[in-house]
C-alpha cells in the first residue's frame, strides 16, 4: 500500500494576520475579502495588543526619575519629621505611609514595604531597569489617575507628581459598503450586495502596525481563490503531515497527471499532459478532441506507473487504476477559452470516481469531485456554489 501526501482540503476561509494599512480616513481598513463573521475580527496593534472594540485604553502609571539605591531621612533640619512620607491618590482613596528610612534603601525593599501598605489597594507596585513603577488599579482611560506628594516621593526620585490614563485607539466595528464583486453587484440583493470592513470610530494617531485576523465569504475568500478548496500540505495534532491512501489516493493522482504540464518534471519528462497549451488556439472541436485526448494519455500513463510501481511495493484495489470511463470535454457558451472536463476513471474494486476540471486562460481549477476535494486551484473567474 502507497500513500501521498493529502493536497486538497476544504478552505476554511480563516485569514490570519493579513497586514493592512489604514485608508485615506484615518479609519477604514480595506482588507482581501468581507468579513463573515464579526466576531472572528482580531486586530493586532505592533504586534503586541489586541485593539478592544469598546476602545483600547491605558491605566495612569508613574515612574521615579532616579534608580535605587534610594536616600530617605526623616527628622533632619532640611527635612523635619515628615521628610519619609508618601502620599498615593487615585480615583478610589488616599494612603499616606512613612518610607523606612536609610542612606542607601534598595528598591526591592521600597517595593515589599508598599507591597505590604496600604498603598497596595491603590495601586500596583513594579520595577522597570531599576526606576519605582506605579500603576493604578482601578480605572482605565482618562478618567484614571495617580498622584504623589510628600517629602517621601521627592527621595524616591519623582519629577512628575501626577498621570493620567489614555485613550490608545478609539473604539472600532465593522463598516457595511457596497461589494465589489460584480456578480453580487448585479444579484440586486441589498444583504448579499454589502461587504464588512473593520473600520475606527474616530481616526488613528500616529502610524502602527495592524494585522487583521477573520474570516471571510467563500466565494471572496484570498486564500482559496473563491474555489472553495485549498491545495496545501497541512499538519494533524501530532505534527505530522496528513496523507491520503486507497480510493483518495487515486483520485489525488489523476487529478496531478491532468493538471501537470508535460516536461515540467525533469526526471519524468513523459509525466503530465499538454492541455494548458490547447487554451488559447482556434476554436473548433478539435480544440476539444485534443483536450480529451491529453487527459487520456496522461491518465493511461498514471496507470503504466502504477503497474511498475506494483514490482515494487503493494499497490492496493482500490488505489490502482482499471478504466477510464468517460471522458467529456464541454466549451463555455459565455467564455470561448473556458472548457469543462467532466472524466470519470474507476479503480480494481470497480468504485466509479469523478474528476470535474475547468481549464481556462491563465489557468486550470480543478472543481470538487467525488470525494468533494480538489488540487490545482487558482483563479479563473469562473462562479463557484
Amino acid at each position: 500500500m502507497s500513500i501521498d501526501f493529502k493536497l486538497g482540503h476544504p478552505c476554511p476561509h480563516l485569514i490570519i494576520e493579513e497586514k493592512v494599512e489604514l485608508a485615506t480616513d484615518r479609519q477604514t481598513m480595506f482588507l482581501r475579502g468581507p468579513v463573515s463573521s464579526g466576531p472572528s475580527v482580531r486586530i493586532l496593534v505592533n504586534d503586541s495588543y489586541y485593539a478592544n472594540p469598546q476602545g483600547t485604553y491605558s491605566k495612569a502609571q508613574l515612574s521615579s526619575s532616579s534608580q535605587s539605591p534610594y536616600r530617605i531621612r526623616s527628622c533632619v533640619e532640611e527635612l523635619g519629621p515628615a521628610g519619609n512620607e508618601l502620599t498615593v491618590t487615585t480615583e478610589v482613596g488616599t494612603a499616606t505611609v512613612s518610607l523606612p528610612e536609610g542612606e542607601r534603601v534598595p528598591i526591592s525593599k521600597i517595593k515589599t514595604f508598599l507591597e505590604l501598605s496600604a498603598v497596595n489597594d491603590l495601586v500596583t507596585v513594579g520595577e522597570m531597569n531599576g526606576y519605582l513603577l506605579l500603576t493604578e488599579k482601578g480605572n482605565v482611560g482618562r478618567s484614571a489617575s495617580i498622584t504623589v506628594g510628600g517629602k517621601g516621593a521627592i527621595a524616591l526620585g519623582f519629577v512628575q507628581m501626577r498621570a493620567m490614563g489614555k485613550e490608545v485607539l478609539p473604539p472600532w466595528g465593522l463598516l457595511a459598503i457596497p461589494n465589489q464583486l460584480p456578480t453580487l453587484r448585479a444579484s440586486g440583493a441589498p444583504q448579499e450586495n454589502m461587504a464588512r470592513y473593520p473600520f475606527f470610530k474616530e481616526p488613528l494617531k500616529g502610524n502602527p502596525s495592524l494585522k487583521v485576523t477573520y474570516t471571510t465569504i467563500g466565494n471572496q475568500c484570498p486564500r482559496c481563490q473563491g474555489t472553495l478548496i485549498e491545495n496545501d500540505y497541512r499538519f494533524n495534532v501530532l505534527g505530522t503531515l496528513i496523507t491520503v491512501s486507497d480510493a483518495d489516493l487515486l483520485y489525488q493522482e489523476c487529478f496531478k497527471a491532468i493538471l501537470t504540464q508535460k516536461g515540467s518534471n525533469a526526471y519524468h519528462v513523459a509525466y503530465g499532459s499538454d492541455i494548458m497549451s490547447r487554451i488559447g488556439a482556434k476554436l473548433g472541436s478539435s480544440v476539444s478532441m485534443l483536450i480529451e485526448q491529453d487527459i487520456r494519455n496522461s491518465l493511461l500513463n498514471v496507470k503504466g506507473l502504477q503497474e511498475s510501481r506494483a514490482q515494487y511495493q503493494p499497490v492496493t484495489l482500490s488505489e490502482r487504476l482499471y478504466e477510464i470511463r468517460a471522458v467529456q470535454i464541454t466549451s463555455s457558451e459565455d467564455d470561448p477559452t473556458l472548457f469543462f472536463a467532466d472524466v470519470v476513471v474507476s479503480n480494481m474494486s470497480q468504485k466509479p470516481i469523478s474528476l470535474n476540471i475547468a481549464f481556462s486562460v491563465p489557468g486550470a481549477t480543478a472543481l470538487a469531485g467525488s470525494n468533494g476535494r480538489s488540487l490545482g486551484a487558482s483563479a479563473t473567474g469562473v462562479g463557484f456554489p
